[in-house]
């Protein structure tokens, strides 16, 4: 009969194979996540001191993705500007052209061209009181404040109505040449600020956003964003650029006051020609207006594209130290399941090396 001298070493062993089967299976888990995956499980546990530089490329990762995402909602808003703009020359110039037409024929046209012009001025001023986001287009830094008053309505701190400061300049008519000069000039004070008293200039009832100077005369801050580190976009246009001034004027001359019934030959051409002056001016500098955004809004597309591009550096910087190598990983996998079999059938076995098999 078998003598089992001393059975201590098969537990010892079963015991110790038991424990490895455990270490195994774990790290089968692991590598089996880390196949699904495609990463590993303890990333900084396996970079060790190259943990500080997966962090910090992560930390420039989102700050690009931050900047890239606010960068284009700024494009968007770009975008809605440009649209309005674009829209106001051609309301304006429809304006125009008929104003051309008129004075061309030399006789009425049964009041047609003041309820055009008198219909483009308030498309125009609903234009510029459009909103992008909950914030005004074109009222400057005072982003919430709506840029214009409407043409009949009162401004809310003079309590003027634009409508009837241009009629009180423009009094019983035009009637004669000089009637005309002067009336125009005394208009063009109005839409500069120059007029007297203050309260009938246009930014203090035509207009309610951010001045162009200060009561120091300091020009206030334009419209700007930061769209990159360093990098500042200057983008603003406002509703009292000279331009929209001058096309506001031009289209109140016209609707204020029907020029193709004013009787004196001589004052409705100097009326006509000061109307028709004050459009092309509005419209010359809008068109400039227009360039100038159109060449920030290119500045911006190119920094879009140039922190998409670093967004996707860091983000593949990131996937080298974070993922795993499949091919790699798999292998890991096939050997470690062929490990852990050679141990389940090692421990079945002593664990059938029972004491009674020794009798």
């Amino acid at each position: 009969m078998p003598v089992i001298s001393n059975p201590a070493p098969i537990y010892s062993q079963l015991t110790s194979l038991r424990h490895g089967v455990a270490v195994l299976r774990e790290r089968l888990d692991t590598a089996g996540q880390e196949v699904a995956s495609g990463k590993r499980t303890d990333i900084y546990g396996a970079l060790g001191s190259g943990a500080g530089e997966l962090i910090e490329l992560h930390a420039m990762h989102e700050r690009q993705v931050k900047q890239i995402d606010t960068n284009k909602v700024l494009a968007a808003r770009m975008d809605a500007m440009s649209a309005v703009m674009g829209s106001v020359r051609t309301m304006a110039d429809e304006v125009r052209a008929a104003a051309l037409g008129v004075t061309s024929a030399g006789a009425s046209d049964n009041g047609a061209l003041k309820a055009a012009a008198a219909s483009a001025l308030d498309r125009i001023l609903g234009q510029l009181n459009t909103s992008h986001s909950g914030t005004q287009l074109f009222s400057g830094i005072e982003t919430a404040v709506s840029p214009m008053t409407a043409w009949d309505e009162a401004h809310p701190v003079t309590g003027l109505v634009p409508s009837q400061v241009i009629d009180g300049v423009i009094g019983g008519g035009v009637v004669s040449a000089a009637d005309a000069t002067a009336k125009a000039a005394e208009l063009a004070q109005v839409f500069d600020g120059t007029a007297l008293p203050a309260a009938r200039t246009y930014e203090e009832t035509f207009y309610s956003g951010a001045p162009l100077l200060d009561g120091g005369g300091v020009p206030v801050p334009r419209q700007s964003a930061r769209i990159d580190e360093g990098v500042t976009l200057d983008y603003g246009v406002q509703a009292n650029d000279p331009a929209f001034r001058d096309i506001y004027r031009g289209l109140a001359m016209l609707a204020a006051t029907d020029a193709t019934e004013i009787p004196d030959a001589a004052a409705r051409q100097t009326w006509m020609e000061e109307a028709l002056g004050a459009l092309s001016s509005g419209l010359d500098g809008l068109l400039e207006a227009e360039a100038r955004l159109g060449g920030a809004q290119k500045g911006l597309d190119e920094t879009i594209a140039l922190l998409e591009s670093r967004r996707d550096l860091y983000a593949g910087q990131i996937g080298a130290m974070e993922n795993v190598d499949p091919y790699e990983a798999a292998t890991r996998l096939t050997e470690l399941e062929t490990r852990l079999e050679a141990s389940y059938l090692v421990t079945r076995r002593l664990s059938e090396m029972s004491f009674l098999k020794f009798m």
